[in-house]
């Protein structure tokens, strides 16, 4: 099974993918898009097992090619606001911490890094997340009288248990 198969993590030590996944994710990743002001569909692991899944399918794959991924959210205000707010820099400096496996340092792996990217978009609850209230305040969308409009700033709750 793909996700029993071992991975060089790091440049010496080898874990199941499966290991490699769930820390990436619930370390770095999900971690990494609540503190920029998102909040996820689902808990962290629904998100490790989607990130699992669209792995598995684009393996081997240009991320040109790849199958489609980025359905659901079709909000061009929102999408540029993401892409600032999460800039490739951003990206960069993750990347810089966790692309210490195999699957994104190999022939591949920065395909597999856009494809992510891309795909935690498609995965955003904007209703929660309070990057949506800066997005209406910009365009002018909240009446300040009517409080019951705004999206609440809380705190995520992720368990990576």
């Amino acid at each position: 099974m793909w996700l029993d198969e071992i991975v060089c993590w790091d440049g010496d030590e080898y874990i199941l993918r499966r290991t490699a996944l769930w820390r990436f994710v619930s370390q770095g990743l999900y971690p990494f898009i609540v503190s920029n002001g998102y909040v996820l569909r689902g808990d962290v692991k629904e998100f490790t097992s989607s990130i699992a899944t669209l792995l598995y399918r684009n393996h081997g794959q240009s991320c040109l090619t790849s199958p489609a991924y980025n359905v659901g959210i079709e909000d061009d205000d929102h999408k540029t606001h993401y892409y600032h707010v999460l800039s490739q820099d951003k990206w960069d400096e993750l990347w810089a911490t966790w692309s210490v496996w195999s699957d994104f340092t190999g022939p591949r792996g920065q395909d597999r890094q856009i494809d992510i990217q891309e795909y935690c978009w498609s995965q955003l609850n904007l209703d929660e997340s309070s990057q949506t209230r800066v997005v209406e305040e910009l365009l002018g969308n909240i009446d300040e009288g009517h409080d019951d409009m705004l999206v609440r700033d809380t705190e995520p709750d992720y368990r990576f248990s």
